[in-house]
């Protein structure tokens, strides 16, 4: 299994598409993803944004840590952008999103409409299909963004160019944040993490009615 190969989920909630279904996509930065899923952290993220921002930004599911979700949204969200990223500290999870990578193809479709060549060697590529951005942009651009995916998959630290909005600047970050570090009060234990830590967003929980 390639490093960071996703789990992926085919139900009628959450589908993931072969790529070569999608003529062209393009980041809208239009912040669904940030409003309708929840992003796992890795042990790494999760020790780097608490020590930045403290445990409030988080949230656990059972012994899985993951970005808290308020109700716009990501905590993290700033008018439709992700103040992470403008910070570089923008989890995989969300780095790779709508896109998923894979080794071997999911058998729910004919793996030649998955199939992505990439410097020699074969990967499996979806896209799901919750994203506002499909049919959207440049397709020479989609397959880049593909190309990208590909490389992040295999290298988290590969910079961002195509699977983001030109829009994330510094300037967007609520003041909020800047306060947030070093806030007292929200810093309780560090609590037991699970050792494999999921990168795939999942829907956020509907809310339990009274």
């Amino acid at each position: 299994m390639a490093a960071h190969e996703l789990e992926l989920s085919l139900t009628s909630k959450s589908r993931y598409i072969p790529w070569r279904y999608v003529r062209s996509w393009e980041c809208l930065a239009c912040g669904t993803c940030c409003k309708r899923f929840v992003a796992p952290l890795t042990t790494y993220e999760y020790i780097m944004i608490t020590r930045h921002f403290g445990h409030f930004v988080v949230e656990m599911s059972g012994a899985k840590p993951r970005l808290r979700s308020l109700q716009n949204g990501c905590i993290f969200l700033a008018e439709g952008l992700c103040s992470l990223q403008a910070l570089g500290m923008k989890p995989l999870a969300c780095r790779l999103w709508p896109f998923a990578v894979r080794e071997k193809p999911l058998k729910a479709y004919s793996h030649e409409r998955a199939l992505f060549e990439y410097r020699g060697s074969e990967y499996y590529v979806y896209i799901h299909s919750a994203c506002r951005g499909i049919g959207k942009g440049n397709p020479a651009t989609f397959r880049l963004a593909i190309q990208e995916a590909v490389e992040i998959s295999l290298n988290p630290e590969r910079p961002l160019q195509h699977l983001t909005s030109p829009l994330v600047k510094l300037e967007a970050l609520p003041s909020w944040i800047f306060k947030k570090v070093g806030l007292a009060g929200f810093e309780p234990a560090t609590p037991g993490l699970e050792g494999r830590c999921s990168i795939q967003l999942s829907y956020r929980p509907r809310p339990v009615s009274a």
